[in-house]
């Protein structure tokens, strides 16, 4: 009896995962596919802005001087107070002549127990991150960890590191909340670096 208790709760899990999973698909079916022709800039709120947010993605801002050779470490982080988050997709743009994806690549999330796809396009400064089985609680009015990036610095100048988001319009960037599967993401935001 205890047997097929647990092939129950097993099949259940699987068949909820498939009917997310295929959720996603058809969302991103009628956004497009992501190339560089056809991404949207971010919409352009500042970092206050998106912090003062619920249901938001930015990046942690990187405040040391920095130089042509040198890698660094750029955290992502996301807030979405008062909701349980089951899931995350994210579509990161950087500057290929300015910034390379560094030897550590993409760092696994704190929050999210499974990172299926971490794929880094270094030709076209295309990061695309999916995550999911993100913790089961209710959050708290903080930042929590999705992940980092780990980039080598090329070249001297400005570069913007930003999402592939415009509220209302794109859904290849999400927070999706556990119990409704709603895309609950409301802003991101990105970050200028200069490089000396």
């Amino acid at each position: 009896m205890t047997g097929k208790s647990e092939i129950t709760k097993i099949l259940i899990v699987v068949v909820v995962l498939i009917i997310l999973l295929t959720g996603i698909f058809i969302i991103r079916r009628k956004v497009g596919p992501v190339s560089p022709k056809n991404v949207a800039q971010e919409v352009g709120q500042d970092e206050k802005t998106v912090k003062e947010e619920t249901n938001v993605i930015f990046t942690e801002k990187y405040k040391e001087s920095i130089k042509v050779g040198d890698e660094i470490t750029i955290g992502l982080k996301f807030k979405a107070p008062g909701k349980n988050v089951f899931g995350s997709d994210i579509i990161l743009l950087y500057d290929p002549e300015y910034l390379e994806v560094g030897e550590e690549g993409i760092g696994r999330s704190d929050f999210f127990a499974n990172m299926p796809r971490t794929t880094n396009d270094n030709k076209n400064g295309i990061i695309k991150v999916t995550a999911f089985d993100g913790r089961d609680e209710i959050l708290e009015d903080q930042a929590y960890d999705l992940f980092s990036v780990d980039f080598k610095l090329l070249k001297k100048g400005t570069t913007n590191i930003s999402f592939n988001f415009e509220k209302g319009k794109t859904n290849t960037s999400t927070l999706v909340e556990r119990n409704s599967s709603q895309n609950i993401l409301e802003g991101m935001s990105g970050q200028t670096l200069v490089i000396e």
